[in-house]
């Protein structure tokens, strides 16, 4: 029988996920060493300079719908600006908002990629 994996071991697994997303695309990528602050990562883009910050969470699921549930900032997290962004660890998608995990109709919405074109290009 497999072990039991802590909410910390999510929570690093899911910013490990992270951080290669950004890496892949280009972007040079900075954790905090910080365990409890405001910020996970800081993505940067090294040709224009625009940088973010990021609060990385697991995208966890309600048990009576299956939805994603949507985290809020902090309120120090929101005065610094900082994103969530979510992951699913068994596929590895990355994603701002939680219902682009869905099924739903997403035309109209903002996705990942529209706020990387945003905030980072």
């Amino acid at each position: 029988m497999g072990r039991k994996v802590s909410k910390d071991q999510l929570g690093s697994i899911a910013e490990n996920i992270i951080q290669q997303f950004f890496k892949k695309l280009g972007y040079g990528v900075f954790p905090n060493d910080c365990p409890q602050g405001p910020i996970d990562l800081i993505v940067l883009n090294y040709i224009n300079g625009k940088k973010i910050y990021v609060d990385c969470k697991q995208a966890s699921r309600r048990e009576k719908d299956g939805e994603i549930i949507n985290r809020t900032l902090t309120p120090i997290q929101k005065k610094l600006g900082v994103h969530i962004l979510y992951v699913d660890i068994n596929t590895y998608e990355v994603k701002k908002y939680p219902f682009e995990f869905g099924n739903k109709n997403v035309q109209g919405r903002k996705t990942i990629n529209n706020f990387l074109e945003e905030n980072l290009k």
